[in-house]
């Protein structure tokens, strides 16, 4: 049905991904058994109502199942090689891994408006990449408690 109605057009790939982010394992059964009317809801809101309605429909699902909510994926970075003398960066963390990497992009940022934010924050990490190696003191072992 969902990938139907965003075939169709009648919602949007944003709207798409906000029901996907809802959607836990223990609650795809019970997804499947609304999911036609909960398209029908979702057909002509926003990506921000969508969100709302989402969230709601996940609260009344998880009143029903209240089991273990799911793992944290492992905090992972792919840095890539590619063609043309480039590389591709991929990056998650959790909460606090990524609160570390928000405030050192932020820190390192130029705030020079008249360029992109993205292109700020990859010549932030450029920046602070390229100072902090040359003063680092060797990490603890992955999976360790950082002090």
């Amino acid at each position: 049905m969902l990938a139907g109605a965003w075939i169709a057009g009648d919602v949007s790939g944003g709207q798409v991904r906000v029901v996907v982010e809802q959607l836990i394992e223990r609650h795809m059964a019970l997804f499947a058994e609304h999911e036609e009317a909960a398209v029908a809801a979702l057909v002509g809101l926003s990506v921000d109502d969508t969100k709302r309605a989402m969230l709601s429909w996940r609260l009344k699902a998880d009143a029903l199942d209240d089991g273990p909510e799911p793992g944290m994926p492992e905090p992972s970075l792919h840095h890539s090689p590619t063609l043309g003398n480039t590389f591709h960066t991929s990056a998650t963390f959790d909460a606090e891994g990524g609160s570390i990497v928000d405030a050192a992009l932020r820190v390192a940022d130029s705030n020079d408006l008249d360029v992109a934010a993205v292109t700020r924050r990859a010549d932030a990490l450029v920046d602070f990449a390229g100072s902090s190696w040359i003063t680092s003191t060797p990490r603890p072992a992955a999976g360790t408690v950082h002090t």
